[in-house]
């Protein structure tokens, strides 16, 4: 028996990577086994199913969305980490400027404009 449980599915993504890839592309593209529960397994199908696109494509488009995500939340972090050591040091905004964008974007002229 292998080593995922008989009662999980799994997606092989060698097996349903569209042909009509050019040879470049596919070059580039690199096989995850993705063992899924049944109920996941299920209802990724029925949804491929409804939107009439093959399942890896969903799963593909899905795992790319979270990956951008979990990037944008780290620099995210990472922001505000840099922002809490450096507030008021030399690295802080400066006061100038921060006034200029404050009236810049306050003013009411602007937005009629």
């Amino acid at each position: 028996m292998d080593s995922w449980h008989a009662s999980q599915w799994q997606i092989d993504m060698a097996y349903v990577l569209p042909y009509t890839e050019s040879m470049k592309s596919a070059a580039r593209t690199k096989n995850f086994h993705v063992p899924l529960p049944d109920e996941t397994y299920f209802e990724l199908r029925e949804v491929a199913h409804d939107l009439n696109q093959p399942a890896t494509q969903i799963a593909r488009d899905v795992i790319q969305t979270w990956l951008k995500q979990r990037k944008k939340e780290a620099l995210r972090q990472q922001l505000t980490a840099y922002v809490s050591v450096n507030a008021g040091s030399r690295y802080d905004m400066d006061p100038e400027l921060e006034a200029a964008g404050i009236e810049h974007l306050s003013d009411p002229e602007k937005e009629a404009g």
